[in-house]
């Protein structure tokens, strides 16, 4: 509608320039072509503390707009050096936590703990594979992975040594994008991705920033200029209520999310923008409520509600959910409009594809009515 009409005025604008009046009609015709084109841009945060899932966001932003077709050779790198060291963690907590292993295998532990290259990816090779494979298959090392939530270790270890160590340790090998969202990569200072798409005619630009969540790096980012950001999207981590922070093996990572949160608010990041909370690891949360070896949330919260159930899904996210809530309300007691909420597995690209689908739409929405759509 806009084009046709710009096209019809500009066609007359040219048969009869010269008068100032038609110079007046040219100008305002130009501004209006120009306007017709401009990119409107939406500014999109990644708030969250470190290893809420973040980065992960992004790279499935990256492949829902087709920014992915052919992971660049660093990748290959970074996920042989992340898997060695992945093993690295197990067998050296396997010893800190004096779990036994066979003896057969006890070789193949030392060489983890102590005979590694400076570069782990120099290692990984056919027999280091099968070093990983005989490890991952020893009792003692699948009895560290269960309690690994006494001491740090990556989601998706499994993933990779369940059946990716083969096609890893090829020669021909070429990161899949399973891969390459699954491994453990830690954000430093900030980092800003344009996507673009096209409404109405209209180019509108998606500006997502993701920021480095550990504590060590918030300094980078906590007091950028934020008047610009559209859209917040806090991401929490939240099967991990019963983990604690790497930065000093104490503090509850719930607790960390929420510190941080009440933080980018003091500071404005929320103020006036539209608060989305990304309850993130969904799958992971719903795998460990089941299972009854795992400590429920009021073995950790002594406020959680005597009347509600420690393994229920929904009443374990609506008390994180109030949680959350009472710190917004908190810091901006005269703002009426909630968080939205979201259950998330940022793996899944499907799902991460509907929820910012209809984010991006929100926004498009906002600036269509805007211009009288």
């Amino acid at each position: 509608k806009i084009f046709t009409m710009g096209t019809c005025c500009c066609a007359a604008a040219t048969a009869s320039r010269g008068t100032s009046q038609d110079q007046i009609n040219d100008a305002n015709i130009s501004k209006h072509m120009k306007s017709e084109h401009e990119i409107h841009a939406h500014h999109i945060i990644l708030l969250g503390a470190g290893d809420s899932g973040k980065t992960t966001l992004l790279k499935q932003m990256r492949k829902i707009y087709g920014a992915t077709d052919k992971m660049p050779g660093a990748e290959q790198q970074m996920i042989r050096e992340a898997v060695i060291g992945y093993m690295r963690v197990l067998c050296t907590q396997s010893v800190d936590l004096n779990v036994a292993i066979d003896e057969k295998n006890e070789e193949h532990r030392n060489f983890f703990i102590n005979e590694l290259s400076p570069s782990y990816a120099e290692d990984f090779n056919v027999e280091t594979v099968a070093r990983m494979k005989a490890l991952w298959s020893d009792h003692g090392i699948q009895e560290t992975y269960e309690r690994r939530r006494e001491y740090q270790l990556a989601d998706n270890v499994d993933y990779f040594f369940d059946g990716r160590l083969d096609d890893i340790a090829s020669k021909n090998y070429e990161v899949s994008f399973d891969d390459f969202v699954r491994v453990r990569v830690r954000t430093t200072g900030f980092v800003s991705e344009k996507f673009h798409k096209t409404v109405k005619e209209e180019i509108h630009e998606f500006v997502f920033t993701d920021v480095g969540g550990q504590r060590s790096e918030r300094s980078k980012w906590m007091n950028m200029v934020h008047e610009d950001i559209d859209v917040v999207l806090y991401v929490v981590a939240i099967s991990e209520y019963d983990l604690v922070c790497f930065e000093d093996g104490t503090t509850k990572r719930l607790d960390e999310a929420l510190n941080l949160f009440q933080k980018v608010m003091e500071h404005g990041f929320c103020t006036g923008k539209t608060v989305t909370l990304f309850f993130n690891k969904f799958d992971l949360f719903e795998e460990k409520l089941k299972d009854p070896n795992a400590q429920t949330i009021d073995k950790f919260y002594d406020d959680f509600p005597a009347d509600k159930d420690p393994r229920n899904v929904d009443d374990v996210v609506e008390y994180i959910y109030d949680r959350f809530l009472a710190v917004y309300t908190n810091v901006l007691p005269e703002n009426t409009n909630a968080p939205h909420c979201h259950r998330t597995t940022a793996v899944q690209t499907e799902q991460i594809d509907i929820l910012m689908t209809d984010i991006e739409g929100d926004l498009v929405r906002g600036r269509l009515l805007t211009v009288g759509f």
